[in-house]
């Protein structure tokens, strides 16, 4: 049978669009249930905040209930709360809100990587955060400026200033250091040291680390961008 792409978002009814230049069609409410869903799913993952004990089926029933509805949000619950919920006990409980307690500071480019802003994945989000310093220096930094940076392009510069600009993002950000999120400041790469000057490929399954980890790692101890993933 012949397929139509839906008018509205299945999840909110919002219009959904398909920007230029892109082959997705998107819903973007940003208070969709879904999106917020997925955006709560990346937030926690091993890459970026790396709360265990965040899946999809805990995910669906704190959207659900409405106990997320930002996610500054996951840093709120508490061990009653959490009981509550299917398949959650008091220890299970507990043990997932020490693990949102364990991830309450975070380095700059862990936390960019985390947001799942368009075009910024790990290794770009340690770029963006070794040059901006602090969050609040990123926030305002041009496109122009951000197109300065080596392998930062055009689409990547406009995709991050977007993104700040955005004033449901700002709140989101402002929540997220009410909620009691802490973002440790980045430090710039060394303009000398053992792996200047040296070009990594990461493959396969790293002992004691992950790909991304290696690539922070790597991207920290050169003067430039010359790590492979």
């Amino acid at each position: 049978r012949s397929f139509s792409m839906p008018r509205e978002c299945p999840a909110c009814g919002s219009p959904v669009v398909r920007l230029e230049g892109e082959a997705a069609t998107r819903c973007l409410n940003t208070t969709c249930p879904a999106r917020i869903k997925q955006s709560l799913l990346h937030f926690a993952s091993k890459g970026a905040l790396d709360i265990e004990g965040i899946g999809g089926k805990l995910v669906d029933q704190l959207v659900d209930r409405r106990l997320v509805v930002r996610l500054g949000d996951v840093f709120r619950l508490d061990v009653d709360t959490v009981a509550q919920l299917d398949r959650m006990g008091p220890k299970s409980a507990a043990s997932l809100v020490r693990a949102i307690d364990g991830a309450r500071s975070i380095p700059l480019a862990r936390f960019l990587y985390a947001l799942g802003i368009p075009e910024v994945g790990a290794s770009t989000a340690l770029l963006l955060a070794q040059h901006a310093g602090t969050l609040e220096r990123l926030v305002d930094v041009g496109r122009q400026e951000l197109e300065t940076i080596p392998t930062i392009g055009p689409r990547t510069a406009e995709a991050v200033t977007d993104y700040f600009a955005n004033e449901e993002n700002r709140k989101t950000l402002a929540d997220l250091r009410a909620a009691g999120l802490r973002i440790v400041a980045e430090g710039g790469p060394t303009a000398t040291g053992p792996l200047a000057g040296k070009r990594f490929v990461f493959t396969g399954t790293l002992l004691g680390m992950t790909r991304d980890d290696a690539t922070r790692r790597a991207l920290a101890h050169v003067p430039g961008p010359r790590a492979i993933t």
